[in-house]
């Protein structure tokens, strides 16, 4: 997985778009989707804001292998830990229903 996607799925977990995420980094729109389309990177700086904003481990946007299972459930947990409780119960329903999509096949 890239750099550009996985600042997308986290973006995406976070239930953040792009303006929002642009606000909290003084950046522009535009900026974020080249960072996403990986286009373009971000500077070390902004990259340790990105993982602050989103709630992740230090250098988990620019790990150069997949990061494992465990790590990655730990990070899902905590973007959907700061969703509102009714978002977080939408998340986990969603979730419920991959798992049981991937073990039927």
């Amino acid at each position: 997985m890239t750099v550009g996607q996985r600042l997308k799925t986290a973006r995406i977990a976070a239930n953040m778009s792009r303006n929002e995420v642009a606000k909290h980094l003084n950046c522009s729109i535009h900026t974020i989707k080249s960072w996403e389309l990986d286009r373009h990177r971000p500077k070390p700086i902004i990259m340790a804001r990105i993982e602050v904003l989103f709630g992740l481990e230090k250098g988990h946007l620019t790990c150069s292998k997949d990061v494992d299972y465990t790590t990655a459930l730990s990070n899902l947990g905590r973007a959907i830990s700061r969703l509102p409780p009714k978002k977080q119960h939408h998340a986990v329903t969603i979730i419920e229903h991959f798992s049981k999509l991937i073990s039927d096949r």
